[in-house]
């Protein structure tokens, strides 16, 4: 495997700069036109972070319609480019996954939270999470659904009063401060909310595992490279220690290529 993840989470420690272009779409090109045929699978989870730039600014709905339309721009060019490259290196396309994405903005429902973003967000994500499916789709890729394997799909009030998608933000993201006197979540005033919206370690296996289960159930690798004897371990990037010793460590980076 082949991690391009150079985004903040990523320190050169942890996942150093194979190459010396300008950034991860150029590096993958290159990549790709000097391995013909060995890319087997591409994995990218990209976009949100011009949506979520937007939180705290006084202009917020404008900005998000911007990185909407942006989004819309930005990967389809991507996905063209690499198709091009695989095409230029008389490669065959691989398989694509790509992400619909987790919500982080349920937690400002949460006490010390701001109800209106987390509604704002929740009336947004959909029509980001429906535009990223559409446009894999339409280069014949696929996507995981890390919406449902962070949040689940119920929203139903739990016992005590918070939403069952609300608790499981607090579970598996990094959003929620908690109160030692009775294990109730709050939004602390120390968010670091650039830190606190990516998943925790429990997170992103969940969300390997929906990628995982992505591609078995549309038999997008073979099943010999599918076998747990086959697994590899990958650091997760938050926290640098390891996740699991299955194949869903393949997919808890940015921008992945595993080989054949």
């Amino acid at each position: 495997m082949v991690s391009l993840c150079y985004s903040g989470l990523c320190n050169e420690t942890k996942f150093p700069n194979p190459f010396d272009s300008e950034s991860q779409l150029q590096a993958a090109e290159t990549y790709i036109l000097n391995h013909h045929g060995e890319v087997g699978l591409v994995t990218i989870a990209l976009g949100i972070n011009e949506i979520v730039s937007c939180v705290g600014r006084a202009n917020l709905q404008a900005c998000a319609a911007d990185g909407f339309a942006k989004i819309g721009q930005n990967l389809p060019t991507i996905l063209s480019r690499l198709h091009a490259a695989f095409i230029s290196s008389s490669s065959p396309i691989p398989p694509i996954v790509g992400m619909k994405y987790f919500n982080p903005l349920l937690a400002f429902y949460l006490p010390g939270g701001y109800a209106e973003l987390a509604i704002f967000s929740e009336l947004l994500l959909p029509q980001i999470n429906d535009a990223l499916s559409n446009i894999f789709d339409s280069f014949n890729g696929t996507t995981a659904d890390a919406y449902t394997a962070v949040h689940g799909n119920n929203s139903d009030s739990t016992n005590g009063g918070l939403r069952n998608d609300v608790v499981r933000t607090c579970q598996y993201l990094g959003m929620c401060a908690t109160n030692e006197e009775d294990g109730s979540y709050f939004i602390s005033k120390d968010l670091d909310f650039n830190d606190g919206i990516h998943p925790n370690k429990e997170g992103y296996e969940l969300i390997g595992k929906d990628f995982f289960q992505v591609i078995e159930k549309q038999d997008l690798l073979p099943t010999s490279i599918l076998a747990p004897s086959t697994a590899t371990l990958v650091e997760e990037p938050t926290s640098g220690g390891p996740i699991t010793t299955s194949l869903v460590s393949f997919f808890l980076v940015y921008f992945t290529f595993l080989f054949l």
